[in-house]
């Protein structure tokens, strides 16, 4: 009897000891990963992954530092061969809008942190899991270099209590801790505008849409017209400027013309930024250029003798692209 007795009781012991203690069992390290178009702002949404074991529901909430910056208001991922290159982002509270904050700069309130609560397990293996959303935003505008990786590693701490009721946590003393990783690069970016000499690209960048086609109107035609534009460029890696001419460098009559022997023909010469540019062949070549540029395009009316009446023209493509 006192045998069985004792077998009963060490079955029971095992039965109470299998629910483990609640806590964290696992606070998985994510990654936030951006391809950066500098004409547009950029947004994703990623999730944080966390495990509980033990059969208590907890409340919990998540803090996020600074990383390289060292703070939450100036999250930026660096060029790891260039400190002072960096890409600006910001970390949101999806549901709110707001920056996800630590403790480095005050009490974050209830808006400021990612929270939610992790159900209990009811029964064996004792595991529960819950997933709680992060937002990354990158604004546009940003011309940073093409090549490098952007990156910027930051220190997630995970508390079990409210963050608006302090007795509940410790600050200095996290449940879990895990790495937050933004990764990402910028695609090669031109940007073009046709100005009048000597303007500015529209207010605000990206701002409004670019002019990108032009008339220069002669009027009547005469030797030693001019007419100028500006071209401007932005971008962020090496481009190529190319130049190319419908009818070959020559203006040809459109409309009017109704004798084939009287010349159809006026010639100009097009210089950019006083160089003049050879368009009797495919398309020439101007510059390569680490960064935006003014080029003034200028077109002049070159000495004609009689031609046919009518009207002329000419179309000219210029070409602007990055080299990656």
């Amino acid at each position: 009897m006192k045998t069985i007795l004792v077998a009963g009781l060490l079955v029971l012991a095992s039965s109470l000891s299998a629910q483990p203690a609640t806590s964290i069992r696992s606070f998985e390290d994510a990654e936030l990963s951006f391809a950066y178009i500098p004409n547009r702002d950029f947004t994703i949404t990623g999730r944080l992954d966390i495990e509980q074991s033990g059969g208590e529901t907890r409340d919990f909430f998540i803090v996020i530092d600074g990383g390289q910056s060292g703070s939450v208001n100036d999250r930026a991922a660096i060029n790891p061969g260039d400190p002072g290159d960096a890409v600006s982002y910001r970390l949101l509270v999806p549901s709110t809008g707001m920056t996800v904050r630590d403790f480095s700069s005050g009490q974050p309130s209830a808006s400021e942190v990612l929270s939610g609560t992790i159900p209990g397990a009811t029964s064996g293996p004792w595991r529960s899991y819950v997933s709680v959303d992060i937002r990354l935003e990158v604004d546009a505008g940003q011309l940073e270099d093409s090549e490098p990786e952007y990156a910027d590693d930051l220190v997630m701490r995970l508390y079990y209590g409210r963050v608006n009721d302090p007795s509940s946590y410790n600050p200095s003393n996290p449940q879990a801790t895990a790495t937050l990783s933004v990764r990402g690069n910028v695609d090669p970016f031109v940007q073009v505008a046709l100005v009048d000499d000597g303007a500015s690209f529209p207010p605000g960048r990206p701002g409004p849409v670019r002019v990108t086609e032009r008339t220069m109107d002669f009027g009547e035609l005469t030797a030693g017209s001019q007419q100028r534009y500006d071209l401007l460029v932005d971008a962020n890696a090496l481009f190529t400027i190319s130049v190319s001419s419908e009818n070959s460098g020559v203006m040809r009559v459109v409309s009017g013309n109704d004798d084939p022997d009287v010349p159809t023909t006026v010639p100009y010469r097009l210089r950019l930024n006083g160089q003049s540019v050879d368009l009797s062949g495919g398309a020439s070549v101007i510059g390569v250029s680490l960064s935006g540029f003014r080029w003034a395009i200028e077109a002049e009316i070159l000495p004609f003798d009689v031609a046919a009446a009518g009207d002329y023209e000419d179309v000219v493509l210029i070409t602007v692209s990055a080299d990656q």
